[in-house]
């Protein structure tokens, strides 16, 4: 019986009914611990005799496998150049390793991970970047800490590198430079990044470079950044160079950003050149600034967002008026959808209009929560609600007043940033619940898991 059984699975291998990979056979549990060795095979790799360094252990996974890396206090020496033509010595990669990696897959995905709840802290101090990913897809950094980072991780810098997951990471940054962030999402070659359950905390410049960030991203047109806490710098999240026009309709898009905290910013929480993005249930702190749209300045941008559910303590949604070469048809912001928020300065649209004249903006905007000290500002004008329900048609629900949250208008703690029972705006959204974000569905998993949890992460 068993010899016909093992007839009959050849005889559906040999014919396509089922696929057996390499990979799917090879995928194992490989381990890093400082007091390892890289002298140790792949095959012989196991928890009791690990690798001893990161970079020897991700330079050797193939698809399917989970790298676990040991508690402790890790210095690497060298970046690590994740691309096929690395030949160790063009990029300044340790000339002693190969680059064995090989790219997971939908099913078999690359894991690089702590070992169970065994801490591991990756000190880039004197490297300042900890990996280049090209060439590399199905990836999943998760659950590591990182100090001292200049831009920790970069992506699709050369070559593409789709569906690079980091869940759960906390990325201390000191080092910037014109366009950095601990994590730099380069181009579109790197389509389909997902950030979550990640405390990102970024580089204070104190010499006018504006462009640093917590997350950048430039062009890709498929991006998850949700359940973040992101805090300090210039800026929070700078999407830079939208990569189409309004009117290439037939483009994919999926951009979310969603239920993340940010505050500290010299300059905004979120500035976008966005199009087609869904910004939702997010928390703006105290210290977080505004939301600004069509800034980010390259190419045309800042068309068919909706903000929705978002809670700004002390700032607002700037959509700009922004003129790009490419974008003179239609200049600035246009065609978002702005619903169910709390704003506490006047929304501004098309502020200082543009160099093309006062445009039809045609933005979308009902169901808000402004706050007493005025609603929109429009070309350069400034309105009450009644004089813009008036003169734009618009906001026809949304309400005017101070917001007053669970624990009072300065509210000491995070979980306290949703509105009190007898603030105006509760269960006064479209759909019923509370202007602006829920808090308690705000931040990494877990992490707020105390009612007095405290606002900003520490390392």
């Amino acid at each position: 019986m068993k010899n016909n059984i093992q007839l009959y699975i050849s005889y559906l291998i040999s014919f396509g009914l089922i696929t057996l990979t390499g990979n799917q056979c090879l995928a194992k549990d490989l381990y890093v611990s400082l007091e390892g060795s890289d002298a140790v095979s792949y095959e012989a790799n196991s928890l009791d005799t690990p690798w001893k360094t990161i970079m020897h252990g991700v330079f050797n996974v193939k698809a399917g496998d989970t790298l676990h890396i040991r508690g402790g206090t890790y210095r690497p020496e060298y970046t690590m150049y994740l691309r096929n033509d690395y030949a160790n010595k063009n990029y300044g990669g340790n000339p002693a390793e190969t680059m064995n990696a090989e790219s997971g897959t939908s099913i078999n995905p690359v894991v690089i991970t702590q070992y169970k709840k065994e801490r591991v802290i990756i000190d880039l101090d004197a490297i300042k970047q900890f990996a280049a990913i090209d060439n590399k897809d199905y990836w999943t950094f998760k659950n590591l800490t990182f100090i001292n980072t200049g831009i920790a991780f970069i992506l699709g810098e050369n070559v593409k590198a789709h569906h690079i997951t980091f869940d759960g990471l906390k990325l201390y940054a000191k080092y910037y430079s014109d366009n950095s962030a601990p994590i730099k999402i380069n181009s579109d070659l790197a389509e389909y990044t997902t950030i979550k359950n990640c405390v990102i905390k970024g580089a204070t410049s104190d010499d006018g470079v504006w462009t640093v960030s917590g997350i950048f991203a430039r062009r890709v047109r498929n991006l998850t950044i949700t359940n973040n806490v992101i805090t300090t710098g210039t800026q929070g999240i700078y999407y830079k160079h939208s990569t189409i026009k309004q009117s290439d309709t037939a483009a994919p898009l999926s951009i979310t950003i969603s239920n993340n905290y940010l505050d500290d910013f010299h300059y905004a929480a979120m500035n976008l050149n966005t199009i087609g993005a869904v910004i939702n249930n997010n928390i703006i702190g105290p210290t977080g600034g505004s939301i600004k749209v069509n800034e980010a300045s390259g190419s045309p941008g800042g068309d068919l967002n909706t903000f929705d559910h978002n809670t700004l303590i002390n700032g607002t949604i700037i959509l700009k008026a922004e003129t790009q070469r490419e974008d003179n048809s239609t200049p600035g912001a246009n065609k978002n959808i702005i619903t169910n928020n709390v704003l506490t300065h006047k929304m501004k649209i098309h502020e200082y209009q543009s160099t093309w004249g006062v445009a039809d903006h045609e933005t979308t905007s009902n169901y808000n929560l402004f706050a007493n000290n005025g609603a929109v500002s429009e070309n350069g004008v400034d309105h009450s609600l009644p004089s813009w329900q008036q003169t734009s048609g618009e906001d026809a629900n949304s309400l005017q007043a101070t917001p007053l949250h669970k624990e009072g208008a300065s509210p000491s703690f995070f979980i306290e940033y949703s509105l009190g029972a007898t603030s105006i705006g509760y269960r006064s959204a479209q759909d019923g619940s509370d202007i602006g974000a829920n808090s308690s569905t705000v931040g990494p998993v877990g992490y707020f898991n105390s009612p007095k949890a405290p606002i900003v992460g520490t390392q």
